[in-house]
């Protein structure tokens, strides 16, 4: 997928998406194939669920084993919970 067909899902511009991927592939998370003058980008599945799990291993350590809500983060669905409250605080 190229940075310009995802302009129209993010209220941000397409040097700020370009950015965004650019540092997404940079750190593992997605594949990047130079075609000319553009870019496109592929998730890496794996390396993501991987990013995840680790993300749910380290909100469970330093949360004491349950996130705000009281509810276990080793669960997907409590971890899932605890990341999106985190974005929602941030």
């Amino acid at each position: 997928m190229g940075c310009r067909h995802l302009c129209g899902c993010f209220p941000v511009r397409q040097a700020t998406i370009s950015h965004h991927l650019k540092e997404l592939s940079s750190a593992g998370l997605v594949e990047s194939r130079k075609d000319g003058q553009f870019v496109f980008y592929k998730t890496r599945p794996a390396v993501l669920e991987a990013y995840m799990n680790e993300l749910r291993r380290r909100m469970y350590v330093a949360g004491g084993g349950a996130d705000q809500s009281g509810e276990e983060c080793d669960s997907p669905a409590g971890a899932n919970r605890a990341v999106a409250a985190s974005h929602d605080e941030g």
